[in-house]
């Protein structure tokens, strides 16, 4: 087994276990989950971690700042369940842009980590994190960095790229096996056009329509 598959097998048993933690309760609250991924040591791309986690309805409905066609954000879970308009395809069609900020953009969430692998704490996945990069010729020390950031940053980004492929693989494998019925968003503090086209390769169009319509619509 290549590295790259070692370290995609590994998140993805990991994750497994995650949701199955999650009650059933929670689970039928949850809209979409996310993959965040960030950095161990600041913005160190050498050490790329990654936090699951998930958003509810009950929360975004708090959340949202504005009221809804008339109604209070507090009662939005009555209004959600009761409306019915023609050609809408999702309640969530229906929403304004800004309510669509709120839930779609990670700031506005849970933040409810679940799960983080590569981490310090998480041994054996930053071990399998370091042997990943050092199989693509990818790892630098901080003497390299030193003295070549321009090439270690240059480096960095590829690892990224990297990284958000892996991360966009297990997602497949979980719709694959899990039958989501929910995106799993693959994602970091920054939206941007490559941001949706990964979710769409991650998710299907079906499931990720919103949020890329969102990013298109805010980053067009």
């Amino acid at each position: 087994m290549s590295v790259e598959n070692s370290l995609a097998l590994y998140i993805q048993e990991k994750v497994t276990e995650a949701l199955e933690k999650i009650v059933r309760l929670e689970k039928e609250e949850i809209y979409a989950y996310s993959f965040l991924y960030d950095y161990e040591d600041g913005d160190n791309e050498n050490w790329p971690v990654l936090v699951f986690s998930y958003n509810t309805i009950e929360h975004y409905s708090k959340k949202i700042p504005e009221k809804c066609d008339g109604q209070d954000s507090r009662s939005l879970l009555g209004f959600l369940s009761s409306i019915d308009e023609e050609g809408a395809e999702s309640v969530f069609d229906l929403l304004k842009p800004d309510e669509l900020d709120v839930k779609w953009n990670y700031t506005y969430w849970l933040q409810n980590s679940i799960l983080e692998v590569g981490t310090k704490e998480d041994t054996t996945g930053r071990e399998l994190v370091e042997k990943w990069t050092r199989a693509l010729g990818l790892y630098f020390t901080e003497d390299e960095l030193a003295k070549n950031m321009e090439a270690c940053l240059e480096r960095g980004k590829k690892i990224r790229e990297h990284f958000v492929e892996v991360l966009v693989g297990v997602v497949r494998q979980m719709h694959k096996h899990h039958e989501l019925s929910v995106p799993v968003i693959v994602h970091n503090f920054e939206y941007h056009k490559q941001v949706a086209k990964q979710n769409l390769e991650a998710n299907g169009q079906n499931l990720s329509r919103e949020f890329v319509e969102w990013i298109e619509r805010k980053w067009a």
